[in-house]
């Protein structure tokens, strides 16, 4: 009986690096749109031929200052600086490297690096909050180093595969470090920016936590060693209610005043 090749699974062809650029195009094209509607001109036409309704003055949010958030801003600047460096600096490819396919593959892949680093750093400003563009930022490096575990680490776990990239060398390993540090490490321990209903009301922690704090209750440490050492808590040191949560506020939202009239009054 003669042996049955069954065809590898793990051969990448190199058209998954280009999904990276396609999202990029779709991420500028949506903050094109978002910046043409901001425009006052465009919003007074649209709301004079009845799209929206007229543009009212509205108050810019406060700025992520100079605490925390900036800094973990700063380290994703230089994340994406890091990545830009490392895929434009020539190397020693393998002849047979799947993805050499010439100057305008290797540009369309160089792209979503620089495109981030200029989110990054547009968004690197204490006095403004810009967390569109850093989203933005966040959602095409993530991709990219979905991308690479799909290429790279998968094929680690089978019998055959070997790893699509490794003729980039340490250098594929730097990369996806560096990939897996800005693009996962810095978006799930970054501090939420919130800005308070009430400027007088104490914001709670719960409100400004990370994502992985968030995920994890891990804002509540506090309060429970607080309980740990304590047989009894007063209610002083327990967090303060949501001003989100709090009464008066969801009366607001949830029963807006409206004037219904019958129709058969008129």
């Amino acid at each position: 009986m003669a042996p049955v090749h069954l065809p590898d699974i793990h051969s990448h062809s190199g058209e998954e690096l280009l999904i990276p650029a396609c999202v990029m195009a779709i991420s500028a094209s949506i903050l094109l749109l978002h910046f043409l509607l901001a425009l006052k001109s465009v919003n007074g036409l649209l709301a004079h031929v009845g799209i929206l309704e007229e543009p009212t003055e509205k108050i810019p949010p406060p700025g992520i200052g100079k605490g925390t958030i900036l800094w973990f801003r700063v380290a994703c600047l230089l994340g994406c600086l890091g990545l830009l460096v490392l895929s434009i600096v020539p190397f020693n490819r393998e002849p047979g490297d799947a993805h050499h396919n010439g100057l305008v593959c290797g540009i369309l892949q160089i792209a979503p690096y620089l495109y981030a680093l200029v989110l990054a750093l547009l968004s690197v400003r204490p006095k403004d909050a810009r967390h569109r563009l850093i989203r933005h930022a966040n959602c095409v490096l993530f991709l990219v180093f979905c991308v690479y575990v799909y290429r790279d680490f998968v094929p680690l776990a089978t019998f055959t595969g070997i790893p699509a990239d490794l003729g980039e060398g340490r250098r594929l390993w730097a990369k996806i470090g560096l990939l897996f540090i800005t693009a996962v490490i810095i978006p799930l321990f970054t501090p939420r920016q919130y800005i308070p209903i009430d400027p007088l009301v104490v914001i709670n922690p719960e409100q400004t936590a990370s994502i992985f704090s968030f995920a994890f209750f891990f804002f509540l440490d506090h309060i429970i060693f607080l309980t740990y050492r304590k047989s009894q808590l007063p209610e002083e040191e327990l967090y303060p209610l949501c001003d989100s949560d709090a009464s008066a506020h969801l009366k607001t939202t949830s029963f807006k005043a409206r004037v219904f009239q019958c129709p058969s009054c008129l």
